[in-house]
């Protein structure tokens, strides 16, 4: 599996019981790098850059590649055009490409846009067209409403989320439920969080027994197999930065006992605090109660005085 992080490339080399898989997630210019490069400002121009940058990775090898999330910025009267152009594109080369897109709406329309994963599949059919379930606060994109699209490929069943859904266990786990082996999370985020959604990730990849591939822009790249190691990663790095990172990620999914237990362990402990909390004030009430009619005798010393 490869990954290209406008001009940060890394590839992981995927063994499984599949055929093995080489892949790429291509991110957008980080935003500090882009407010000095006006050109990446330019959506048509970020956009040919994108899809430059994956048709040198199918060239490559890579057979799947995964744009980070937002990574292109379309409006929607143009977004026949480019489902025609990536469609065209990984039916060419034989590749599944899956698209982060921005797609800005109608300035009369409720809210400003929506934040898209479009996979295209080698047969030149679209595989999904997922919108970001959980959105941020604060952002003002129209939220999806679909569950966790899922398609079977030669590497393995393959499923996405995007970014901000990965922090909400129990949707991420249909993916773990359905049998899912590679888990896509094309991400974007900002310095004071990289961080900590890096440790997320890698929890939510131990918790389900998945590998994800997390592409992110302004953050942390990864690649995580299931049992949580992370054997690719790749911090915020410069345009021209050509960085190879090589890596092992095994595609298998595995069972895990948050599968099958779900969010019942933390319920559990839940109503437990709540009994606790409310029997020990109970029964120190009742104690004092017991106590309060109780008269102690005193005993004296032997000095007489009182002890």
């Amino acid at each position: 599996m490869s990954g290209v992080k406008d001009g940060t490339k890394w590839r992981v080399a995927v063994k499984d019981v599949f055929e093995p898989a080489k892949s790429a997630g291509i991110q957008k210019q980080d935003i500090l790098l882009a407010i000095e490069d006006t050109e990446i400002l330019d959506a048509a121009h970020l956009k040919n850059y994108l899809i430059e940058r994956t048709t040198r990775e199918v060239r490559a090898g890579a057979r799947i590649v995964v744009w980070s999330e937002g990574a292109a910025r379309i409006l929607e009267e143009d977004m026949p055009e480019f489902l025609e152009q990536m469609t065209n594109l990984a039916a060419e080369f034989s590749v599944y490409v899956q698209a982060g897109v921005n797609v800005y709406l109608d300035p009369s329309a409720e809210a400003a846009s929506e934040n898209r994963a479009i996979m295209f599949t080698p047969q030149g059919t679209v595989a999904w067209d997922y919108h970001k379930v959980h959105v941020t606060p604060g952002d003002p994109e129209r939220p999806g409403e679909q569950g966790i699209p899922i398609i079977d490929t030669p590497f393995g069943r393959i499923a996405t989320i995007i970014c901000q859904d990965d922090l909400f266990p129990g949707f991420v786990r249909h993916a773990a439920h359905n049998e899912v082996d590679i888990l896509l999370v094309p991400s974007n985020d900002w310095p004071a969080v990289a961080d900590w959604h890096e440790t997320i990730s890698v929890f939510r990849a131990i918790e389900n027994g998945v590998s994800i591939l997390r592409p992110t822009g302004n953050g942390v790249s990864l690649a995580i197999d299931p049992v949580g190691r992370v054997v690719a990663h790749r911090r915020g790095a410069s345009r021209n930065d050509e960085n190879t990172l090589v890596a092992s990620l095994p595609v298998r999914r595995q069972w895990t006992p948050a599968r099958a237990a779900g969010d019942s362990v933390a319920w559990l402990s839940a109503f437990m605090l709540v009994v606790t909390a409310v029997s020990v004030p109970l029964r120190k009430a009742r104690t004092k109660k017991r106590n309060r009619g109780i008269k102690v005798p005193y005993l004296p010393s032997s000095n007489g005085r009182e002890l």
